[in-house]
């Protein structure tokens, strides 16, 4: 693959963002400005997930993306541990996501299986950003499933330095 990547421009629902020219587009049935899912997918990477909903539901359960974070990861610990995996939280960062508080997270789960060489680690990353001023959660995931695609956090970090949740329509990125 070319290693010099040329970046799409991506601007739907408020939403701006910049993505590697390999990935296609697919945006889930029925999403909408409140609600939906947009899927990054290539058969040579792993798939960039994002998603989003409606802020004042989630704020009844979740008061923060911090929080929001937090539960997002134990209900996916509790899935892993289900199937025989270990799962670990390596780190989480906070940052500034087009003025909002946003929680960075990076974990990963493995699982060893009787057969010899069948240990199949996943790495998750994961960023959770509440935006007022579009009144959505926005959760932007992407799971590298190490034993089909190498580790190469470039692609998702890049999406994640041009994310801007609520960008009017009229308005121009400087």
């Amino acid at each position: 693959m070319n290693s010099e990547v040329k970046y799409e421009v991506l601007q739907v629902y408020r939403f701006f963002l910049e993505y590697p020219n390999y990935y296609l587009v697919h945006i889930a049935r029925g999403s909408s400005m409140t609600e939906g899912k947009i899927d990054f997918l290539s058969k040579e990477r792993p798939t960039i997930s994002l998603s989003w909903g409606d802020l004042e539901n989630a704020r009844k359960r979740y008061p923060d993306a911090k929080s929001q974070a937090d539960g997002t990861l134990r209900n996916i610990q509790k899935t892993f541990e289900k199937g025989g995996a270990k799962f670990q939280l390596n780190s989480q960062i906070y940052m500034d996501i087009a003025g909002h508080s946003a929680v960075l997270s990076d974990s990963e789960s493995v699982l060893t299986s009787f057969m010899p060489r069948s240990i199949k680690k996943r790495v998750i990353k994961s960023l959770h950003v509440h935006c007022a001023e579009s009144n959505r959660w926005i959760v932007l995931y992407q799971m590298t499933k190490l034993e089909e695609y190498p580790e190469n956090p470039e692609p998702f970090e890049h999406v994640i330095k041009t994310l801007d949740c609520h960008r009017g329509a009229t308005e121009t990125r400087s």
